[in-house]
């Protein structure tokens, strides 16, 4: 199951992260991962759905988990971490081009999976307009 090696990924990319080389080989071992998950939620049952979410949940509960570790070990808040993670200042520009390619992928992915399970979603409704009402009401007292 996808949810699993994606999970086993991460797992594998916190212990041993020189196994991968560089950020740009994890990052694009992370997307594909990422997309063949997607593939698998779009065509699934309802049960398997369940799974899938379920797994998900306890790889993200492992991934904080370890985040946090991470942050014990050097001593900084998870804030910090966050606040060095998002600095492009900390990475040259092609790793932190990667980076930013893998949010925009998983942003896609992720709104990939509303429109396939809610067609309305991210659709922007119309107000209606206030019938009788205007901005200027100045020239009522004119």
């Amino acid at each position: 199951m996808t949810a699993k090696n994606l999970l086993n990924f991460f797992d594998e990319l916190l212990e041993e992260p020189e196994k991968y080389g560089s950020v740009e080989e994890m990052t694009s071992k992370s997307l594909s991962l990422f997309n063949e998950l997607v593939e698998q939620i779009k065509h699934s049952t309802p049960e398997e759905r369940i799974k899938i979410n379920d797994q998900l949940e306890e790889a993200s509960r492992k991934m904080s988990e370890k985040f946090e570790g991470m942050c014990q070990q050097y001593g900084i808040s998870r804030a910090q971490m966050e606040s060095m993670m998002n600095d492009p200042s900390n990475f040259n520009s092609e790793t932190w081009g990667s980076i930013q390619n893998l949010k925009e992928e998983i942003e896609e992915g992720r709104k990939d999976l509303v429109k396939t399970f809610n067609p309305n979603a991210e659709k922007p409704t119309k107000k209606a307009k206030k019938k009788g009402t205007s901005k200027n009401k100045k020239w009522l007292t004119a």
